[in-house]
């Protein structure tokens, strides 16, 4: 659920929520349109039941030690992130994934 808008320290606008299911703050950076709000009912942090391998865009950004730790803790990394992950280490922009 929405709680307010906010911006980074760097000015960029985010949309900050709570997790329905554990109940911690969590931002969307950029900010969320009002149009999409209902597709972040969930913080969909390891650990919380709002967790999807699909979702986890963070895997996205890891380097190759950091990725390993997650999958070891989350027990599966989904292999269509995994996919992106190595355009994005190849060059392709992330607005082309």
């Amino acid at each position: 659920m929405k709680i307010r808008d906010d911006v980074t320290e760097d000015d960029i606008p985010t949309t900050v929520f709570i997790c329905r299911y554990c109940k911690q703050e969590f931002s969307i950076c950029p900010a969320v349109e009002d149009d999409r709000l209902h597709l972040f009912d969930g913080c969909s942090t390891p650990g919380c039941e709002s967790y999807d391998p699909k979702n986890d865009v963070d895997v996205l950004f890891m380097d190759d030690r950091d990725l390993a730790d997650h999958a070891d803790k989350v027990g599966v990394v989904d292999i269509k992130m995994l996919g992106k992950r190595r355009k994005l280490q190849s060059g392709v922009k992330f607005e082309d994934l």
